[in-house]
């Protein structure tokens, strides 16, 4: 498996590539020095997704339908790939870009990014191209494009809550939606999602620079914990997500690919049961279910709150805010991105700590 550190291997050398401005209302992308089984993914990220918006529905209808997929009541995109299938691979198709449209790409030294946007949208742009690329290879198993992922999982909360039943003998959830190129989730939300063998064995089989990370936030298959026995999310690559600053290493998504569509699943080892609570966990981080950007980044000061369709848990201990506030110091340029981003700014942040809605 690749790393951000190892030797890229492109057919044609590696030089500066960028996607030219707008011409007769379509981007044309020069894709010459990208390996050719790239270029469809660096075209994939040339569309900004926010939910519901017209180039989501362009992104979809070019690059998803055509693999036969159906919809279910919420507007998830799904597809079946063997007889009764016990795993669902995961994926989002939204992006948190602010407008609809389309954006340049630019490809160097093995990394995909976006110099130009607010974001690139590899999260989960990535993951998407694997399940595609998956798919085009008749890997069996549930394959779920969810919708709505960015605020606040909306997609798959439908399901969970309102279609159970579609997960009817799946026993292992697999998302593609992790940063960096070595990560097994076995916790989101501060709650235990897999079991540690579980993880040992998906990373073994994904190769020796994998291991178990118990440091996970939130993707989809956090709401079918209770459904399903073994829930993760892996690493597609991507750094830096929701920031300008926001790249994918193709290299490592293209060998990910690889060990994906020839992975035996049957070695996978599945030990945790549906609903079950690892009292070793702190279960006190935040939790969230939202259906705005502005109520996922206020919602913190916030108790239960159902008339706007958002739940909010604060957390009782004072570990949960410990590791919170760490995580904003550690990364506080990707926070001051984020905010800015979402147009939240520091009068916002103070109304909201003193419980006063000033918008």
């Amino acid at each position: 498996m690749l790393s951000p550190t190892s030797p890229i291997r492109c057919a044609a050398p590696v030089s500066p590539m960028a996607v030219p401005p707008m011409s007769g209302g379509r981007l044309l992308p020069d894709t010459t020095a990208l390996p050719k089984r790239a270029v469809t993914l660096m075209e994939m990220l040339t569309y900004k997704r926010p939910h519901g918006s017209k180039s989501e529905r362009k992104f979809v209808n070019r690059f998803l339908m055509p693999l036969g997929l159906r919809q279910d009541g919420f507007g998830n995109y799904y597809k079946v790939i063997g007889t009764f299938p016990n795993i669902l691979w995961s994926s989002h198709i939204d992006t948190v870009h602010r407008d609809s449209g389309r954006q340049a790409v630019a490809f160097k030294d093995g990394w995909l990014t976006a110099p130009n946007s607010t974001c690139l949208g590899a999260d989960d742009g990535a993951g998407v191209w694997l399940m595609r690329e998956m798919i085009l290879a008749n890997v069996p198993g549930l394959y779920v494009f969810h919708r709505d992922e960015e605020m606040g999982g909306t997609g798959s909360n439908w399901i969970a809550k309102h279609n159970p039943g579609f997960l009817k003998g799946i026993r292992m959830a697999i998302a593609f939606d992790r940063k960096g190129t070595r990560s097994v989730i076995t916790h989101q939300n501060g709650s235990r999602c897999c079991s540690q063998a579980f993880a040992l064995s998906l990373c073994k089989a994904l190769g020796e620079s994998w291991e178990p990370d118990d440091s996970g936030v939130f993707t989809d298959t956090a709401f079918y914990t209770d459904l399903v026995p073994e829930c993760t999310n892996i690493s597609v690559g991507y750094y830096e997500q929701h920031t300008k600053g926001e790249r994918l290493y193709v290299p490592f998504l293209l060998d990910l690919c690889d060990v994906l569509t020839s992975m035996d699943v049957g070695s996978l080892v599945i030990e945790r049961t549906p609903g079950e609570v690892d009292s070793s966990d702190d279960h006190s981080t935040y939790w969230y279910s939202g259906r705005s950007r502005r109520d996922y980044l206020g919602g913190w000061n916030r108790w239960d709150d159902e008339d706007d369709g958002v739940t909010f848990r604060r957390s009782s201990k004072d570990t949960a805010h410990s590791r919170l506030v760490e995580a904003i110091l550690d990364h506080t340029d990707a926070v001051a991105a984020l905010l800015d981003e979402y147009g939240i700014t520091g009068d916002d942040i103070l109304m909201y700590a003193a419980g006063i809605d000033g918008r």
